[in-house]
């Protein structure tokens, strides 16, 4: 871990438009674990580096002002079976570096976007200036 202006970094990473993402300790201790049911908080501990592949590596990055929501298909292990779920990962935008603020793993997803708000797209590269 690293501090920032009085802040401990729990990770930082690059995303696919060279971006810094970070996750602070206190967001991860406050929100990603403390705002949760012990069981839903203990999912969320497990599935922690997926999360960070999603910042790295998404599928879809979609613009939803001031934040941006990265989205990865990804394979969650569950006693002795793989569950396919659609990671959902919250970035505020308004602020530098930007910040991981929570996420979901999403076993049904019924997001909808206007193509427009999609600023990324794995295999197109970077669809807009945004």
């Amino acid at each position: 871990m690293s501090k920032t202006e009085n802040s401990v970094i729990r990770w930082q990473v690059e995303d696919p438009q060279n971006r810094q993402i970070i996750l602070k300790q206190s967001t991860y201790e406050d929100h990603v674990d403390g705002d949760h049911a012990p069981q839903d908080a203990a999912f969320r501990k497990k599935v922690e580096t997926q999360v960070k592949n999603t910042v790295v590596s998404p599928d879809f990055i979609i613009a939803d002002n001031p934040r941006n929501l990265y989205y990865k298909l990804v394979g969650i292990s569950n006693e002795d079976v793989i569950k396919l779920k659609t990671m959902r990962v919250v970035v505020d935008t308004d602020r530098t570096p930007n910040e991981v603020v929570t996420w979901v793993p999403m076993s049904k997803s019924k997001d909808t976007f206007k193509a427009e708000a999609i600023i990324y797209e794995r295999g197109k590269g970077g669809l807009s200036d945004k």
